[in-house]
Formats: structure tokens, C-alpha cells, sequence
């Protein structure tokens, strides 16, 4: 199997969607498939469906935005993000899940360069997801979908929705 690097980005809802169906599409062909969730700790919808096919992977400790964070937990979820990420990189499977990437880089809790140099060495399919994908990622990746946000419920103060948006 030729191995290919994909990023789902953007501003716009779907990139852990497109993640996780491509996740199931891959579990269907009885392939292995481990996914890791940075920067979120609730089970999601597609966690519950999956588990018996994927493996899930994310931080122990719960959590809420990072911005609202004090010092002490902000350490705390970084070193847990860390030791994630670390986890993460010795994987040996068909398809490779990093879920939020680009946000834990963002905050700097996975240093960008590590991640960069592991796309370039990683055996497996590999997705990336998250916001604000550096350039040079887009570059290097051999499928890139931007979802862009036109419109969302949040703009009408809606909150998230269960089976919807997690």
C-alpha cells in the first residue's frame, strides 16, 4: 500500500468527521487504525461507534478551553499532550489519526518541528487535522481539504449539540 499524508483544516465543522469516516472506511477493510485526540477529552460520537474498531488514544485528565486554563493546568495538559504525541509517534499500524495536531502545536504543547520530521519517517497513512495548518505541512501532504465556515449555529448562540457536534 502506497502511504499518503492527508490534512483536513480550516475554520469550518467536519475535520474530525472526515477523520473518523475515513477511520471507519479503512477498519472496514479490516486494516488497523489507531486515533489520538488532542485538546479534547469528552467522548465524542464517533468514539463510541468506533471503539470496537479503532483504537482511541487522548489525555487522561479532564479539561475545558485552554484559554480559560490557569498556569498549573495548562503545564499539567502539556505534559499529557506530550507524552500523547510521544505515544503516538511509535505507533505501528495501517492508518494513523493525530486529531487536533495543529491546535496542540498551536498552543505549544507538540513543537512543530517534531511533528514535521515524523510526517517525512511516519510507515502509516497518516491524517492530521485542525485549524491552521502551516504551510509547510500543506506542501508536503499528498491530500489537503480546507473546510471553510460560511455558516454555523454557534453565530445564533446555539452550543454544541450531542451526535452533532461531538
Amino acid at each position: 500500500m502506497i502511504m499518503a499524508v492527508h490534512i483536513y483544516t480550516g475554520d469550518g465543522k467536519g475535520k474530525t468527521t472526515c477523520a473518523a469516516g475515513l477511520a471507519a472506511r479503512c477498519a472496514g477493510h479490516r486494516k488497523s487504525v489507531s486515533f489520538y485526540q488532542f485538546l479534547k477529552c469528552d467522548e465524542s460520537g464517533e468514539c463510541r461507534t468506533l471503539s470496537p474498531l479503532v483504537r482511541f488514544f487522548r489525555v487522561s485528565m479532564r479539561f475545558g478551553f485552554v484559554f480559560q486554563m490557569d498556569m498549573q493546568e495548562k503545564e499539567k495538559l502539556k505534559q499529557e499532550t506530550y507524552a500523547l504525541w510521544k505515544q503516538a509517534v511509535r505507533e505501528n499500524c495501517d492508518l494513523l489519526v493525530l486529531d487536533e495536531i495543529f491546535g496542540a502545536m498551536e498552543v505549544g504543547f507538540i513543537p512543530k518541528e517534531e511533528v514535521f520530521a515524523f510526517i517525512k519517517t511516519c510507515k502509516s497513512e497518516l491524517v492530521l487535522t485542525g485549524r491552521n495548518a502551516p504551510e509547510n505541512f500543506v506542501k508536503l501532504a499528498d491530500y489537503v481539504t480546507e473546510m471553510k465556515m460560511i455558516k454555523h449555529v454557534y453565530e445564533k448562540g446555539i452550543a454544541a449539540r450531542e451526535g452533532i457536534e461531538y
